[in-house]
């Protein structure tokens, strides 16, 4: 790799780095807000997290491989969103609630 290439490699990687932390910093600001919170909890239900990606025929038994595929796909996205929130974050939007306790 020349010099001129690995430089822009690394400001290629600062700029990503950089990116990164200002979505970082977005998301930590939506998700610290009561409505925040509610639309993420939507993304992370529409998504499946909790529910099994193997999609099995109800008549022959046979697992759909295509199915199963796309259920991880999006499940894959609360995945996506869980890495830019902190833990605290995480856990308060994940946590089972009971429904005096929705909101």
């Amino acid at each position: 790799m020349s010099v001129s290439n690995k430089s822009e490699q690394e400001q290629i990687q600062a700029a990503r780095a950089k990116a990164l932390s200002v979505l970082k910093q977005d998301v930590a600001a939506v998700a610290a807000t009561p409505e925040g919170e509610r639309v993420l909890r939507h993304i992370m239900t529409m998504a499946g997290w909790k529910l099994m990606s193997a999609c099995q025929n109800a008549q022959t038994g046979e697992f759909v491989e295509s199915n199963t595929t796309y259920n991880e796909g999006r499940r894959s996205l609360w995945f996506d969103f869980r890495k830019l929130l902190s833990i605290k974050h995480v856990n308060n939007i994940e946590a089972e609630r009971s429904n005096a306790q929705k909101s």
